[in-house]
């Protein structure tokens, strides 16, 4: 997968690019995955290095950043491939002033190839006029950023299982900078048989649930101006601890969020939703 996600974003990398993979102490190294890229290696097109940040993908990609050259970096998931016009688009839109972005995405399955699609003709979307919901953007979702400004922010925090892509476009919407969403297809994400593939499916929703308070509480001064963020976060917050099917916790944390009478019916008729169904916690 690795070799076919190289080989995608190099078909779609600009003038003066590059790709740097980064190796998570991967248990076979990704220089030995990627046999036949000599050219780009010996070219500077492609870099190997090896993550000295730490482990997990926050840490690796703190790490990437930190050894790239270009004013933009662009994620791309070991996985997922690269639609070979968005790089350029990317630099496009931050010619007209943005600051980053991200993009519309196609799944794909295991084992299949992904249907081909010519970037559409809409025209790009400022954060600014979208709803909340919208203006978080996943690292998954053709994310995009000015290296200076990444750096300014503080980069992707490693301490965050979950949520870490959520809390970067906190601290980008804190900072003021210009962002744009594309309706324009970015990337084709592989979708995983498995849904233990996806860390965030895959965690308890009490973990979910705490990650979220953390959330609250580290932007809590900027959130007090932002209604419609506190709102949105706080009731995904109170979701997931509905999930947790544990009443006691539910009810500390709507005490917690001091929470009006639409919450606490909100949290309620989603816990007894869960418990008639009998909803796992992993959910």
């Amino acid at each position: 997968m690795l070799h076919r996600s190289v080989s995608s974003a190099l078909a779609a990398l600009p003038t003066r690019g590059e790709v740097i993979v980064v190796d998570d102490h991967s248990v076979t190294p990704a220089a030995e995955i990627l046999v036949g890229f000599e050219t780009d290696l010996a070219q500077g097109r492609l870099r190997i290095v090896l993550n000295h940040m730490g482990n997990g993908p926050a840490a690796a990609r703190n790490h990437g950043v930190s050894e790239a050259l270009g004013q933009v970096v662009l994620f791309l998931d070991d996985d997922d491939l690269m639609h070979p016009s968005y790089p350029g688009f990317v630099l496009e839109m931050q010619a007209l002033g943005y600051a980053y972005g991200f993009a519309a995405i196609q799944r794909f399955q295991d084992g299949t190839q992904p249907v081909a699609q010519l970037a559409s003709d809409v025209t790009e979307v400022p954060l600014a006029d979208l709803s909340f919901k919208k203006q978080i953007g996943g690292l998954g979702c053709g994310f995009w950023v000015k290296r200076e400004l990444f750096h300014s922010v503080g980069g992707i925090n490693p301490l965050l299982r979950v949520n870490e892509d959520t809390d970067l476009s906190l601290r980008l919407l804190k900072s003021g900078a210009r962002g744009v969403f594309s309706p324009k297809l970015a990337i084709y994400v592989r979708d995983h048989a498995s849904p233990a593939a996806h860390l965030t499916n895959s965690t308890p929703a009490v973990l979910r649930a705490k990650y979220f308070k953390i959330l609250l509480q580290e932007h809590s001064a900027w959130l007090i101006t932002q209604r419609e963020a506190r709102q949105f976060l706080m009731r995904r917050y109170v979701k997931m601890l509905t999930k947790t099917l544990n009443l006691r916790e539910l009810v500390r944390g709507l005490r917690w969020l001091e929470a009006d009478f639409s919450l606490w019916t909100y949290g309620l008729a989603n816990y007894l939703m869960y418990r008639i169904k009998g909803k796992d916690n992993f959910r």
